[in-house]
């Protein structure tokens, strides 16, 4: 047997049924639109729980699982850096193969090439060891070339092997000159120590030179051992010295020679 309340309540919902089939056609259709617009909320609430609860579960991914992936992508990383690095490695290569292969057919002169085989430990950047030596033409006192500019002098020869001495080693002294004025001078090893063999100086040059940053400085072809025109470096800077008697420039050299590892020797 219903209760009161709920026979109240049965009462109430029959009317209101009664009363909305009662309705014209157009009432009943605006009372259902008015009806749905209450329920909305609900439904935008539902999707709302449902799209958290997504969210929820992705965030109760397992620790291990999230730590694994990561690991995953690290090592795809490390490859694919790895690939490039070998890659780029691989281009220069080439390119520096491509310019030994070309340097002869742009010059006159009778070349050998060389391979570097070694350095002195005391002072590996004054000095190498190449695989030609007598029994391949060398002779002490030949110019060492690379496609980029000079590079030094044959200072002892082997049967099979010989010592090169590099620019700016202190036995290894180069008449040079500008480029644009022919001022000349003397290239030595840098007065204030450049142990990585980039930087040498320009000195003896007249003291009415002009003299500027970014300047070309070449083999100027005195005392015999190098051709002339052979590019040297670029000029970084200039000061007067010896109380303004003559003017010394630094140059950054052309050639890498930490660097180089195959070159050519000027055969007489």
């Amino acid at each position: 047997m219903l209760r009161k309340p709920h026979f109240v309540l049965l009462l109430v919902v029959s009317l209101a049924v009664l009363v909305l089939l009662a309705l014209p056609a157009s009432v009943r259709s605006r009372v259902r639109l008015a009806a749905g617009g209450l329920f909305l909320p609900l439904f935008g609430l539902a999707g709302t729980a449902q799209a958290v609860g997504e969210r929820a579960g992705a965030a109760l991914t397992p620790r291990s699982v999230l730590d694994s992936r990561i690991r995953e992508l690290e090592e795809q990383t490390r490859n694919l850096r790895a690939a490039l690095t070998e890659s780029q490695v691989a281009e220069r290569e080439n390119d520096r193969l491509r310019q030994m292969v070309g340097y002869p057919a742009r010059n006159r002169w009778k070349l050998k090439a060389a391979r570097v085989i070694g350095r002195d430990p005391a002072s590996w950047w004054q000095a190498v060891h190449l695989d030609i030596g007598a029994q391949d033409g060398v002779l002490t006192n030949l110019a060492v070339l690379a496609p980029e500019g000079l590079v030094g002098r044959v200072a002892e020869v082997g049967s099979r092997t010989c010592r090169v001495v590099l620019v700016g080693d202190p036995n290894c002294p180069v008449s040079a000159a500008l480029a644009d004025t022919r001022d000349s001078g003397v290239v030595r090893g840098a007065s204030a120590g450049d142990f990585r063999g980039t930087v040498v100086d320009l000195s003896y040059l007249s003291r009415d030179a002009v003299v500027r940053p970014g300047q070309r400085v070449i083999t100027s072809g005195q005392g015999g051992i190098y051709p002339a025109g052979i590019t040297v470096g670029e000029v970084i800077d200039s000061r007067m010295v010896e109380a303004g008697i003559y003017v010394e420039a630094r140059v950054r050299l052309a050639v890498n020679l930490a660097g180089i590892d195959h070159v050519w020797v000027k055969l007489p």
